[in-house]
């Protein structure tokens, strides 16, 4: 989950930042308000956020001094710049500092959410474009970095340009070929919504391919069609499909290679997902928000493939599994004596004490009370 700070010293329009936006929809936490200029800075200096809020006219250094003096320390955070004039003044400042966009109060609240939404857009692209830059730079570096299939772990909205790019490895991975061409195109339609530089559209254009050049590696590395067997031509590949404003189709091509690739590869590859899958549970179950759902998420393939190719493998589903590690767990921690029922319910993922009783009682036929 991203992070933002809100520097405004005008109470009634910082209330109206916090309430009016649905900020977990853009899965970002507004993590702190300043209402001075020093404040700004400092929050910005702990927090490290990725968007910031920033009023021009603060008490203490005005909103241009802080974003200056932000800049200077490298901070790369998308800044929205938020002023009661004329914004045109400001328009040019705006472009020296790198400001995101430029709003002018009083603003609607969808325009509010709209300019929020480009910024996380941004700092999502911008980070992509980095990942893959990196990724080729440094293919046989160790020490670079998250990967291309790494970034795909971040929370990130199913709206943004990640979350769109997940969306297309998850139909790659489902071997969803009618959906793919859907995918990759609300992808492209989100990558190229603000103009950038060719350099870093290009990256941008190419991360699905390097998702399904990374897909391919380990037990289908020697088997992956051309050009995925090979980074620098698949790299060309996209090069040419860009200049020749094919980027659309090759990317269908080279998605749909993958997914039939994926498809037919060796029947022990869905036991590595299912194992995983069963790791993760072992892992988590003490989060009362880990569900089945979640588990998905985090392993970016549909819910329902995921239960299919699970209960394959282990006979019966992840939620079973899931709660039968609570359940055990819970036996555990009572017969060992140590910790109290609300404790107990707790440590195994129930946020309500009665609610776990009950569960309990339903599983093994009697109370966690009975057990002494």
């Amino acid at each position: 989950m991203l992070k933002a700070l809100l520097a405004e010293d005008d109470d009634i329009f910082a209330r109206y930042v916090q309430r009016c936006v649905d900020w977990d929809s853009i899965r970002t936490e507004l993590a702190a308000r300043a209402r001075t200029g020093d404040e700004a800075m400092a929050f910005a200096e702990k927090l490290r956020p990725d968007i910031i809020i920033m009023d021009v006219e603060m008490p203490g250094p005005s909103g241009l001094e802080c974003i200056g003096r932000i800049r200077e320390s490298r901070q790369n955070c998308e800044i929205l710049l938020v002023t009661g004039h004329d914004e045109f003044e400001y328009a040019q400042s705006g472009v020296k500092y790198g400001v995101t966009d430029i709003l002018l109060k009083p603003m609607p609240r969808r325009a509010l959410e709209q300019a929020l939404e480009n910024a996380v857009n941004e700092h999502w692209a911008k980070r992509i474009s980095s990942v893959a830059m990196r990724g080729y730079m440094c293919a046989n570096c160790a020490n670079c970095g998250e990967g291309p299939l790494e970034l795909l772990e971040e929370d990130a909205s199913e709206q943004s340009v990640l979350g769109l790019a997940a969306a297309i490895i998850r139909r790659v991975r489902e071997n969803d070929v009618y959906h793919i061409n859907e995918a990759i195109t609300q992808y492209l339609l989100a990558v190229n919504r603000r103009p950038a530089p060719y350099n870093h559209i290009f990256w941008l254009d190419a991360f699905p391919a390097l998702l399904c050049f990374e897909l391919l590696q380990g037990d289908l590395a020697e088997e992956a069609p051309p050009p995925l067997c090979d980074r620098q031509k698949l790299l060309e590949t996209i090069q040419g499909a860009v200049l020749s404003e094919r980027i659309n189709q090759t990317l269908f091509e080279l998605c749909s290679r993958t997914a039939s690739a994926l498809a037919n590869r060796p029947s022990h590859n869905s036991a590595h997902v299912t194992d995983k899958a069963y790791y993760i549970i072992q892992k988590h179950y003490p989060d009362p928000k880990f569900n089945v759902s979640t588990l998905a998420e985090m392993m970016h393939f549909h819910e329902g493939y995921l239960r299919r190719i699970f209960k394959a493998s282990f006979g019966k589903s992840p939620a079973s599994v899931l709660k039968e590690t609570r359940m055990a767990a819970a036996k555990k921690l009572l017969e060992e004596g140590n910790l109290q029922i609300q404790q107990i319910a707790r440590s195994v993922g129930f946020e309500d004490a009665s609610y776990f009783s009950k569960c309990f009682k339903h599983y093994y036929g009697h109370s966690p009370s009975d057990i002494k």
